[in-house]
């Protein structure tokens, strides 16, 4: 059984989606221990190796690394630096029009904005069907109701739920049309 679960895991990464780690008022100098230059993805990636220790927090942090690298097969890391010099404009970041934030910033942004809505935008597929937004609505619920009792999601007694609620819809909607049309 355990096994089992353990197969089920794994084969999230082929239904997650693609993870994005935004680190907004980045400042450390990206590079490694050689001095190097590194880009933000191997930065992402080194920071999801595990780490040596054997107290509790480090194998918390570990098995939190190992879960994000199981679950997500295409990640994407975007460093942005601080929107603003001036702290108290920066506690009202809200009231500044998007203009008067650093060039930079918005650069990054830009790149941010064009991955997440031009180059990764695509509908959810689970077993080669692109889902609706009930479809959809209902996977989450039923990921999340697994989550909250304590237990891991298992995609294809989730995904057999969907179906049959998608497929009791659409039969109520056919016997109200029909109904509808023999009606008049």
């Amino acid at each position: 059984a355990d096994a089992d679960a353990e197969l089920e895991a794994t084969q999230f990464g082929r239904y997650f989606p693609s993870f994005a780690w935004v680190l907004r008022d980045f400042a450390l100098d990206l590079v490694d221990e050689y001095g190097a230059p590194l880009t933000p993805d191997e930065y992402l990636e080194r920071s999801l190796r595990p780490q040596v220790g054997f107290d509790d927090v480090t194998a918390e942090r570990n098995r939190i690394r190992d879960m994000l690298s199981t679950f997500f097969c295409e990640r994407k890391c975007f460093t942005l630096v601080r929107p603003l010099a001036d702290e108290a404009q920066l506690q009202e970041i809200d009231k500044v029009p998007l203009s008067e934030l650093r060039g930079e910033f918005r650069e990054q942004l830009d790149e941010l904005k064009d991955y997440l809505y031009f180059q990764h935008l695509r509908p959810k597929v689970v077993n080669n069907v692109a889902l609706n937004g009930s479809s959809f609505i209902g996977l989450a619920e039923q990921y999340i109701n697994a989550i909250a009792s304590g237990g891991v999601p298992t995609i294809t007694s989730a995904w057999q739920e969907v179906m049959h609620h998608e497929c009791e819809g659409a039969l109520r909607e056919s016997l109200d049309k029909y109904d509808e049309e023999f009606s008049r």
